[in-house]
């Protein structure tokens, strides 16, 4: 047997390379047995030639081209944005100024489209031509406003939308604010803001809670298909604050609904125990404070919240405005007189409620400023002061007259009504190992 011929360099190279070609297998050298050479003829059958016919092409000029339908109408969908006015988001749906004026004044006898709130759904329907056909929004979770195009004009409706009735009980414990404790368990904002509301008369939110402090809530929410549920209304809340036990009662009844202790006494008071919903003091009501401008020791007559630039301020007290304008160290101040003995003041504020001037009326628990920083101030705060007969005194310790109680006429009703209430709302247990006694009201709050 002649020898296996010897490989050249190159296929060397190329059996060795790494990862510069593929290996290939090489199979072994074949070693014939003794006995000399074996050879074996093995014969293939003829295979008949078989012509390959290709496929006919069809010339690119004999395809017809389908026609895309366009459609005739378009809807776009969005939420309500900061800063954004009902022209702005009729215009972000690519609806010309002339049609989103035009839609605005038709409607407004319907609803004022000033009111859109951020985050609430809108849908503009448009055809071909960029018309608008049909425009909604959403209000709240039970009504919606409804545009349609009718002819050259527009017409606007409201519709109530059905919705299922549910009621939830909501239970915590005070790790930090109230808003904080209740937005981390995924409330919504307008339910933290009727539960300080409710206990504004009876609780600073500001002072008076401390950690550990408790709440129960019974919630009526509304639900409707393939939405979340909305929050709707507190029915009956109670809030452990130390060791005394709130618990108020809604009633809904004709002339009377409203928020009412077990007892039938009324939640409302004539003053709100605090200006602000929730925020804390940064400087009490003293005879001696170290201001920290002029850097010396003087009476501080007032109470310091601090509290962010914008935050709404409210009228403690149904009232009269004595001042509104600036005034010197106060910077932005309105002076709102109450009675012939009491007046309130809300100094250092950004700026006013639109509409606010001297003289007119205002209601208790109506916004009628905005904290900022004007004047002699080191940052954003509200400096709260009052004064009896011209005397300053402390709004803490102030007391406010009780409002009116429930008629003797609903007593029984009102009774087995909060019976039911409370059966609902102790549901739930607390996590504290004791539950004081539900507190009696001070007859002169």
């Amino acid at each position: 047997m002649a020898p296996l011929p010897a490989l050249s360099e190159d296929a060397v190279a190329l059996n060795t390379a790494p990862s510069q070609a593929k290996a290939s297998f090489v199979p072994p050298a074949f070693i014939p047995p003794t006995g000399g050479p074996i050879s074996t003829t093995v014969q293939l059958a003829a295979m008949p030639a078989k012509a390959i016919t290709p496929p006919i092409m069809t010339p690119h000029e004999e395809l017809q081209p389908q026609e895309l339908s366009l459609p005739s109408e378009t809807t776009f969908s969005d939420t309500v944005r900061k800063g954004d006015t009902a022209i702005l988001i009729l215009e972000r749906a690519g609806v010309d100024a002339t049609q989103a004026m035009a839609l605005y004044r038709a409607v407004r006898s319907v609803y004022d489209l000033r009111r859109i709130h951020v985050g609430q759904t809108y849908h503009v329907d448009m055809d071909a031509d960029g018309h608008i056909q049909q425009f909604t929004y959403e209000i709240d979770h039970r009504q919606q406003l409804v545009v349609q195009r009718q002819d050259q004009d527009f017409s606007g409706q409201l519709k109530t939308m059905p919705y299922e009735r549910n009621e939830r009980v909501v239970v915590g414990e005070l790790s930090e604010s109230i808003y904080a404790t209740l937005k981390a368990q995924g409330e919504s904002t307008g339910l933290i803001h009727d539960f300080a509301d409710i206990f504004a008369w009876s609780v600073d939110f500001a002072t008076d809670l401390r950690q550990g402090d408790a709440f129960r809530l019974l919630i009526e929410e509304h639900v409707r298909e393939d939405q979340p549920a909305a929050y709707h209304r507190i029915l009956a809340a109670e809030l452990i604050n130390r060791s005394r036990k709130l618990q108020s009662i809604y009633y809904p009844h004709e002339n009377i609904s409203g928020y009412y202790r077990p007892d039938g006494s009324s939640m409302q008071g004539t003053f709100l125990r605090s200006p602000l919903r929730y925020t804390r003091i940064s400087s009490p009501f003293t005879q001696r404070r170290f201001h920290p401008i002029l850097k010396r020791y003087r009476a501080h007559l007032g109470i310091d919240y601090a509290a962010p630039h914008g935050t709404p301020v409210r009228s403690v007290a149904d009232g009269i405005v004595d001042w509104v304008g600036r005034k010197g160290a106060n910077g932005n101040l309105i002076v709102i007189r109450h009675d012939k003995a009491l007046k309130s003041y809300y100094l250092h504020l950004s700026r006013y409620a639109p509409g606010l001037r001297r003289q007119k009326q205002v209601a208790q628990g109506q916004i009628i400023g905005y904290v900022g920083s004007t004047g002699m101030s080191t940052g954003p705060h509200l400096c709260f002061r009052l004064t009896q007969n011209g005397t300053y005194i402390n709004p803490l310790t102030h007391q406010s007259i009780a409002g009116p109680a429930m008629p003797q006429s609903a007593m029984a009703d009102f009774r087995k009504h909060t019976e039911t209430m409370l059966e609902k709302l102790h549901q739930v247990q607390l996590a504290m190992q004791e539950e004081p006694k539900a507190e009696r009201p001070n007859k002169a709050e």
